[in-house]
């Protein structure tokens, strides 16, 4: 059995803990916002696309230290697919990025990114 001093202590510990893990998080999403905004801006100058939106985690703001970034984007010829995501990858290496072409996406996925997607 614990002391009540030995629980007050374990209680502060743990609650520096988690606001450290917040903290962190909060961080992660942070940059992960900075790295959609320059996905979005790569994909419209470089590559010509019409419409970038964020969608999943990020969007509904429950990214995790295992999170990736999801992106749609309209507009993007499907020849520059490849060399897109090479250059998306690239950014930043903290962050791996899903990237779909809104043209090619399933109904599901479609109105999925429709409802809750963010456009960048």
């Amino acid at each position: 059995m614990f002391s009540p001093e030995e629980m007050t202590r374990y209680r502060s510990g743990w609650q520096r803990r988690q606001a450290a893990r917040m903290a962190a998080r909060a961080r992660r999403q942070e940059r992960a916002w900075q790295v959609a905004r320059e996905a979005a801006r790569l994909l419209r100058e470089t590559f010509g696309a019409e419409a970038v939106w964020v969608f999943g985690s990020l969007a509904r703001g429950r990214m995790d230290e295992a999170s990736d970034i999801d992106l749609a984007v309209s507009g993007l010829a499907e020849r520059w697919l490849y060399r897109a995501i090479g250059q998306l990858q690239a950014l930043d290496a903290d962050f791996p990025i899903d990237l779909v072409r809104l043209e090619e996406a399933s109904p599901s996925l479609r109105k999925r990114i429709e409802t809750e997607g963010i456009p960048l």
